[in-house]
């Protein structure tokens, strides 16, 4: 049963020798599709454990080495580093780091929600930035954090997502922020939706 399953990622490897349009990752070969399977493509984020949006990078040890990458040398037919990937993950000072973390982008629009849905005020830590100068940081409480994860990723994401199934959904408009007039799920019933 078990080879039966595993049976199905040969279509990856079949369709991508075909060389369609769109073949991602290209999984031709067992070191191509393994990357592919990792879901190398998208990137990492922290899901158990990692950074809050405004970590400084460890001091001592800024970055660690990532998996090399290989892709086969024709002529040599062997195959042949061609990223090391040395010194490219970065390594976060583990005193902005927490468990379960949910705000950990440092792009700026997703700061910007992070301190809304999370109503963050963050503790005051002071560090030396790369100039060698002080600098006060406000590092969101692990109570922020789950805040944050329960008005914007349960409530406003999941349940009103939810509700748009199962409830009815007051427009086509997706909303980005708690306003009542755009994206809300509706029930038909007046008096009840004016309350929420």
């Amino acid at each position: 049963m078990i080879l039966i399953g595993y049976s199905s990622f040969f279509v990856l490897v079949i369709r991508s020798q075909a060389n369609p349009p769109m073949d991602e990752n290209d999984p031709e070969n067992a070191i191509t599709l393994l990357s592919y399977l990792n879901r190398e493509q998208y990137g990492d984020w922290p899901i158990g454990y990692g950074n809050y949006y405004n970590a400084p990078l460890d001091k001592q040890n800024p970055y660690k080495d990532g998996n090399p990458v290989f892709a086969k040398d024709k002529k040599a037919g062997k195959y042949v580093i061609t990223d090391d990937r040395k010194a490219s993950i970065p390594n976060y000072d583990k005193e902005f780091c927490t468990v379960f973390p949910r705000m950990w982008s440092t792009q700026g629009n997703h700061e910007a929600a992070y301190r809304h849905w999370g109503n963050v005020k963050g503790r005051a830590k002071q560090i030396v930035d790369n100039n060698g100068e002080a600098q006060t940081v406000f590092v969101p409480t692990f109570s922020e954090n789950l805040t944050y994860f329960k008005n914007y990723q349960i409530g406003y994401m999941y349940l009103r997502y939810f509700a748009w199934n199962f409830i009815g959904r007051q427009n086509d408009v997706q909303g980005l922020t708690a306003n009542p007039t755009e994206g809300n799920w509706i029930t038909g019933f007046k008096g009840f939706d004016d309350f929420f």
